[in-house]
C-alpha cells in the first residue's frame, strides 16, 4: 500500500495550489471544509506526481472525498488507487465505502469512460451576492421586512468573531441543537447537528490559520448568532455556518444580509441541504442563481 500523509494545518498552502487549479463550484473544494472534519474522519492524502488524493476513513471505510486534483491520472494509476481502497474497505460490509465523492458535473465524461458509474449525491445552492446584499424586488419581500423588523426591534451589536468569542458560540449552537431538536425532527438530522457541532469546535479553534471569517449578532451584549465562510474560488464565498437564535425574529436574516453586504465577490455558495426538505425550502427561499449538483463514482 502507498504511504499515506495525515492531514495537518500546515497543508493549506500545498491543498490551496491544487485548488485553485480549476474554478470549482462545489462547496467540498475549500481547504476549510476539508480540515474541519479531522476528528469525524481520518483524512489523508497522496501526492503522486503532480496529482494530489485526498482520503476520507471512518467506521464504513475509506473512499476519496475529492476526485484527484491536479493532473488527471490515467486509467492504471486510478485503478491502483482504487484497489488501495479496496483492500482497506475488503473487511467493511458496506458495498458503497469504495468511491470517489463530490465529482463535479463536466468530469463526469471522463469517469464514465474509465468504467465508472456515477450517481447524484446532493447539490449546493450559489446565489448571486448582490442579490442578497439589497433584497430588492418582489420576491426578496419576505425577507427585507424579516430583516426591517429585526432592526426596528432590537439593540443590537454586528461585530468580527475573534478566538475568545470560541466557548459562545459553542453554548450558542448547543442551545440551537436543543431548540431544533424540541421540533421533533430525524434522528439523522439530530446526528447530523451533533457531527457539525464537532467540526465547528475544530473551525473555531483554527479560524484564522484556515481563512475562515466569522461575524456575530449580539442583541443586549448577549451572543444570539454567528456566521462563518471562507472564499471558495476567485467570485465565489462559501457560507460554513450560520446559527442565530430561533426565537429572535429576522435574525437569521439580517446576519445572512449584514455579511453579504461586506463580500467582494459574486457568488455565495450557501452549501447543500443535506437531504433535509425543511433546509431546501430555506435556500431556495434565496432563489439562487445556481444550483451545482455533486456526484459520486462506483466501479459498475
Amino acid at each position: 500500500m502507498r504511504e499515506l500523509k495525515p492531514l495537518s494545518i500546515s497543508d493549506k498552502y500545498l491543498f490551496d495550489s491544487f485548488l485553485c487549479v480549476e474554478n470549482h463550484s462545489l462547496s467540498a473544494y475549500s481547504f476549510s471544509n476539508l480540515y474541519i472534519w479531522k476528528d469525524l474522519f481520518d483524512i489523508n492524502f497522496l501526492l503522486s506526481g503532480k496529482t494530489l488524493y485526498v482520503f476520507f476513513t471512518d467506521t464504513s471505510g475509506m473512499f476519496l472525498q475529492l476526485p484527484p486534483l491536479g493532473s488527471k491520472p490515467d486509467a492504471p494509476e486510478l485503478n491502483d488507487i482504487w484497489e488501495m481502497m479496496l483492500e482497506t474497505n475488503a473487511a467493511k460490509d458496506s458495498p458503497y465505502a469504495t468511491r470517489i465523492a463530490n465529482i463535479e458535473e463536466q468530469d463526469i465524461p471522463f469517469y464514465r469512460d474509465l468504467g465508472f458509474k456515477c450517481a447524484p449525491m446532493s447539490s449546493d445552492y450559489v446565489s448571486l451576492r448582490e442579490s442578497l446584499s439589497s433584497l430588492s424586488g418582489n420576491k426578496f419581500k419576505a425577507k427585507r421586512a424579516l430583516v426591517n423588523h429585526f432592526e426596528k426591534n432590537n439593540t443590537y451589536e454586528y461585530s468580527a468573531f475573534r478566538p475568545e468569542h470560541k466557548d459562545e458560540c459553542l453554548a450558542l449552537y448547543d442551545f440551537w441543537m436543543r431548540e431544533k431538536n424540541d421540533q421533533k425532527h430525524s434522528k439523522i438530522f439530530f446526528g447530523m447537528m451533533q457531527d457539525n457541532f464537532i467540526a465547528l469546535n475544530r473551525l473555531l479553534e483554527n479560524a484564522t490559520d484556515l481563512g475562515s471569517i466569522g461575524r456575530l449578532v449580539r442583541i443586549d451584549g448577549k451572543l444570539k448568532a454567528f456566521t462563518f465562510g471562507t472564499m471558495l474560488n476567485t467570485d465565489t464565498f462559501c457560507v460554513q455556518y450560520e446559527i442565530a437564535d430561533l426565537g429572535v425574529k429576522g435574525l437569521s436574516q439580517f446576519i445572512f444580509n449584514s455579511l453579504c453586504r461586506e463580500l467582494n465577490c459574486k457568488y455565495v455558495n450557501v452549501m447543500d441541504d443535506s437531504g433535509i426538505i425543511e433546509i431546501k425550502k430555506v435556500k431556495l427561499s434565496y432563489h439562487p442563481e445556481h444550483i451545482f449538483s455533486a456526484y459520486s463514482a462506483f466501479k459498475k
